[in-house]
């Protein structure tokens, strides 16, 4: 792996079916450590389950988890991070509900920023975690974010994912480039939960779940059937991934897709 995919770019190694950051589930394969510490590595995660156990829901997902089979995967590094693509890029965390993006967690932004929240309307704020209602604007990632377009592929990108799997509501965390063309994002990964702090939204990030359901149900009361998702056709339209992507979802439009 070291000598031919991974040679002359960063490579990653990652275990896909543990789902926590802090169970330490990706490792950076560098060629001046010895092969026995990927090996030890593999070993300790490899029969792992994880228990979720700072989290509410941790019981339930504990139960889908455990079902997961053992998977690593091999992946390159994403070549737009910070400092010139040496350190880690920005990501942002997005919530799309029912097919329609709400919100983004900034969860690694421009260094000594913070964390923000961006809204659709380009709204950037910092929540305390100490009084989630005191909302401090964010001018930083503003700047450096919203206002040079980078976000327009990140909400488009985000949405075009949730639509092709019909997920009700899932999070896209997608890398961005801190400088260069915004339209060179890719999805890191997808979480069908989040720990992240969402301040006053959850209320009503929640509510726009439900309300979902409700009108589902409601559709059926009238006679009506309820769009229905097909599984077979998520899973062709995320196997041919790009492709789909740039020519039926965004009709290779220039502002979301470049030549390259």
């Amino acid at each position: 792996v070291r000598k031919n995919f991974c040679a002359g770019q960063r490579c990653f190694a990652k275990m896909c079916h543990i789902t926590m950051g802090h169970l330490n589930s990706a490792v950076h394969i560098r060629p001046e450590r010895p092969w026995s510490y990927y090996v030890e590595w593999a070993e300790n995660l490899w029969y792992k389950r994880p228990i979720d156990w700072d989290r509410t829901w941790g019981p339930t997902f504990d139960k889908l988890t455990a079902t997961l089979t053992p998977r690593a995967m091999i992946q390159t590094g994403f070549s737009g991070g910070r400092n010139k693509g040496k350190d880690s890029p920005i990501e942002v965390k997005v919530e799309v509900v029912w097919g329609h993006a709400y919100l983004a967690y900034v969860s690694m932004g421009i260094h000594d920023c913070g964390n923000p929240i961006i809204l659709r309307d380009g709204t950037v704020a910092i929540y305390n975690f100490e009084n989630y209602l005191v909302e401090k604007p964010d001018q930083c990632h503003k700047e450096s974010i919203v206002d040079k377009g980078k976000m327009d592929v990140v909400w488009h990108m985000a949405e075009a994912f949730a639509k092709a799997t019909t997920f009700d509501s899932i999070r896209i965390d997608i890398f961005i480039p801190e400088n260069g063309d915004p339209r060179e994002a890719v999805i890191n990964e997808i979480s069908l939960s989040s720990g992240a702090g969402y301040a006053w939204h959850w209320e009503f990030f929640t509510k726009l779940w439900v309300d979902g359901y409700k009108a589902r149900k409601l559709r059926r009361s009238i006679g009506k059937v309820p769009p229905v998702a097909n599984f077979q056709e998520s899973v062709e339209k995320i196997a041919r991934g790009k492709e789909w992507y740039a020519k039926e979802y965004s009709k290779c439009n220039p502002k979301f897709i470049s030549d390259a």
